[in-house]
């Protein structure tokens, strides 16, 4: 039977950011880019509603950093809500990452100085040994961010993702433990 580990270390401080749980006021900031058509466009969903939002968020503010299974982690910076990253634990010691931005704050690095705290949060304290990502083939930007994060295209999934009334492929980048700040 799972048990319930202690609550992780959270939250992550990086030089310009802060990773850390949501909490209840993060239903607008999510709701500013989660609804927009064009962010979700490379998701395995489509744009969320207010009430999605905030759905999410109450999950999140509670299961998220107690569970160890899954989390979600927001990325503040300078005290606004600007995305958040995700890391899904499977059964064994591997997890797929994720992150997503609000558009206003893309190009300037958050991508990568988020997910590089990510990795080391997950190569770290939660002792995975693979992590994974699982962009969209058309999504260059987050091709571009698992390249510089050092993960390897291992495969391309075909018409793996149903989302609405498409399915989707997806590309699978993947770093190593052994070969995670190694590089």
């Amino acid at each position: 039977m799972f048990s319930v580990p202690a609550p992780l270390n959270v939250p992550i401080r990086t030089e310009r950011l802060v990773l850390r749980a949501a909490r209840a006021d993060d239903v607008d900031d999510l709701y500013r880019y989660m609804s927009d058509a064009e962010v979700c466009r490379y998701l395995r969903h489509e744009p969320f509603g207010l009430e999605e939002c905030r759905r999410h968020v109450e999950h999140w503010t509670f299961d998220g950093i107690v569970s160890r299974r899954w989390l979600r982690l927001v990325i503040e910076i300078n005290g606004h809500h600007v995305g958040f990253v995700s890391l899904d634990r499977g059964e064994s010691d591997t997890a797929e990452a994720g992150w997503v931005l609000d558009p206003s704050v893309e190009g300037r690095g958050i991508a990568y100085e988020a997910a590089t705290a990510l990795l080391d949060l997950g190569f770290g304290e939660l002792e995975m040994h693979r992590i994974e990502a699982r962009p969209d083939p058309r999504n260059a930007r987050s091709i571009r961010l698992c390249q510089r994060l050092g993960l390897i295209r291992e495969g391309h999934l075909r018409e793996v993702t149903p989302v609405g009334d498409e399915r989707r492929d997806e590309l699978v980048f993947a770093i190593l433990l052994a070969e995670w700040r190694h590089g």
